[in-house]
């Protein structure tokens, strides 16, 4: 048989993930600046808008952004470079009048909204945040083109521009309008800078303008297959933001602010997985057109390797030293959210494996299933927060997110082994779950005998239960010199 050369994809994946991780270092510079600049109640407020926000772009790309790049895999196997940009702007055309539609409706309703739930008087924020939804269409346009054509590494670097762009407009803008309105103005100006470049970038695919407006090419067949992403990206989206909507609407902001500090520490597994998992998308669909199953199988015992073991210690740090981790980035203001954070570390860890299960089942047109799954998992999530919080108040919200994301592991999981071979190499978990144990054990040990600033202290402990941990995977043979020998066949191509 053939030996699989899976090696053009997997550097693909090294490049995307130290980029990613750039990325998310970014994301939480800005939350620390935005947190540590503003009040507790103006950093709930900002952040309970984009969860809200959040449902509406759901709503304006129409499952479109997904449904194009499965179908351009389909349009590139046959050579059809014309259907495919007709396919773009098609598309396109059609998100924007969405958008439209919802900004005229938004606006009609602002006061209601902002009065009654965010329980917010200033409508300024949230007419900002509209301004961000119209051009949502534009930046992703070009995104879903470099998507369609496996340029995933230029798709990671419109998201690290994305978080810069909105990093730098922010503080620019605070010199003008010292308030949380700077932020949004950040986030309102970024799609049309990362549009702009990127049409730019891939000027000789969109120029000349040569292309004509089918709506067949959307329905009925994108449309019906949209439609379960829409509804199961909107599921998805209550999954992971009913907690935070929920503390606000039954609690207020300063508790959803202080919850705040806990999501974007633990959900850095997500945020660093959700740019691989775009790559796994492109690539899967790919195969799955060329009907080369065998090839996605290997592929995706390889993505559950070494996804397991770079987040599992990750887990274990904000879980373990979850107190610490918050005083020193957000300040003690937020150390409530110590028992969220433990419990969220969890929570997306688990989502973080889901992702990759998930959009293998949408790569190969299980999305109708994917839609089940996740609405199954929303529905349990929204009934958790609603009995927890009033509770526990937000660790009764960490806790049903919890249960939610084991359960629609378990049902993904479940699903996608009918489909594919999937087998769990138990062997291999538990020596990465040993590893894992010698590398917290040698943090604490560190912690202990290192006396220095705190991120110093920091840093050389990781660096040091790093090199143990990475010994240890050796030692016990779950990184073999195979492995390595891939990495420099990898790093040679580069």
């Amino acid at each position: 048989m053939k030996k699989m050369d899976h090696s053009k994809t997997i550097r693909n994946i090294a490049v995307v993930l130290v980029i990613s991780a750039i990325t998310a270092v970014l994301a939480y510079v800005l939350r620390i600046y935005v947190a540590r600049t503003y009040s507790v109640e103006d950093y709930g407020l900002l952040y309970a808008m984009l969860a809200f926000f959040s449902f509406v772009i759901i709503i304006v790309d129409a499952g479109l952004f997904q449904s194009v790049i499965k179908k351009v895999a389909e349009y590139r196997a046959r050579k059809d470079e014309q259907s495919i940009k007709n396919l773009f702007y098609t598309a396109f055309i059609i998100q924007t009048i969405f958008a439209v539609l919802l900004a005229v409706i938004l606006i009609l309703f602002s006061n209601y909204i902002n009065i009654h739930f965010f329980h917010n008087t200033n409508v300024l924020l949230f007419y900002v945040l509209i301004f961000w939804i119209l051009t949502y269409p534009l930046s992703y346009f070009v995104i879903a083109y470099m998507l369609g054509y496996e340029k995933t590494t230029w798709w990671a670097i419109a998201e690290l521009i994305k978080i810069i762009g909105i990093l730098l407009i922010s503080i620019i803008a605070y010199q003008f309008t010292p308030n949380i309105i700077a932020v949004g103005i950040g986030y309102a100006l970024t799609n049309i800078l990362v549009g702009v470049i990127f049409f730019i970038i891939n000027i000789k695919f969109f120029i000349p303008l040569k292309f004509r407006f089918k709506f067949r090419l959307i329905f009925p067949e994108l449309f019906t297959y949209g439609v379960y992403i829409i509804i199961g990206s909107f599921a998805s989206i209550i999954l992971a933001q009913t907690d935070t909507l929920m503390i606000t609407y039954l609690l207020g902001l300063k508790e959803a602010g202080i919850y705040q500090a806990a999501v974007p520490l633990a959900s850095i597994l997500v945020t660093v997985i959700t740019p691989i998992t775009a790559v796994l998308l492109s690539r899967m669909s790919n195969l799955w057109a060329q009907k080369k199953k065998r090839e996605m199988e290997t592929l995706f015992v390889l993505f559950q390797k070494y996804i397991l073991i770079f987040i599992l210690p990750v887990t274990l740090i904000l879980a373990l030293f979850s107190n610490l981790v918050i005083t020193v980035l957000f300040s003690s203001q937020y150390v409530a959210a110590t028992n969220p954070l433990i419990l969220l570390s969890f929570a997306f860890m688990i989502s973080a494996m889901s992702a990759i299960l998930m959009y293998t089942l949408i790569s190969i047109g299980e999305a109708k299933k994917v839609m089940y799954i996740v609405v199954f998992g929303a529905i349990v999530n929204v009934i958790g927060c609603y009995f927890l919080i009033h509770v526990f108040r937000i660790t009764g919200a960490a806790i049903s997110t919890l249960i939610a994301s084991i359960i629609m592991f378990a049902m993904l999981r479940y699903h996608l082994g009918k489909k594919i071979a999937i087998d769990v190499e138990y062997r291999t978990l538990f020596k990465t779950i040993f590893a894992t144990t010698v590398f917290i054990i040698t943090i604490y040990f560190c912690k202990r005998v290192i006396t220095a600033n705190y991120l110093i202290e920091a840093a050389l402990c990781i660096l040091i239960a790093g090199a143990l941990y990475i010994l240890t995977l050796f030692i016990t043979g779950v990184v073999t010199k195979e492995d390595v020998l891939f990495v420099k066949k990898i790093a040679r191509k580069s």
